[in-house]
């Protein structure tokens, strides 16, 4: 089998020249203080548009929007949590 060749099974004969790179090392994205919220409609990600007082201590309503169709939902989150 010469290079750039398959077998009988589908795979590639000769890949001497073939090397495998590291470019870097993988980075693992932050955890967002935020959770993302989707629009139960449009499935878009809503945005923050504002916070609301809550009865409870520890939290705090977040209010979010939906770029799409407008739709707009509270969650209650730890606070100081909520920016």
């Amino acid at each position: 089998m010469t290079s750039g060749e398959t077998d009988a099974h589908g795979m590639v004969g000769d890949v001497s020249d073939m090397s495998i790179k590291r470019t870097e090392t993988a980075k693992v994205a932050p955890i967002p203080e935020v959770p993302i919220v989707r629009c139960p409609g449009c499935k878009v990600a809503m945005h923050v548009i504002g916070k609301a007082p809550s009865s409870e201590v520890a939290l705090e309503g977040v209010i979010f929007r939906c770029p799409t169709c407008g739709t707009e939902t509270q969650r209650l989150m730890r606070a100081g949590n909520a920016s």
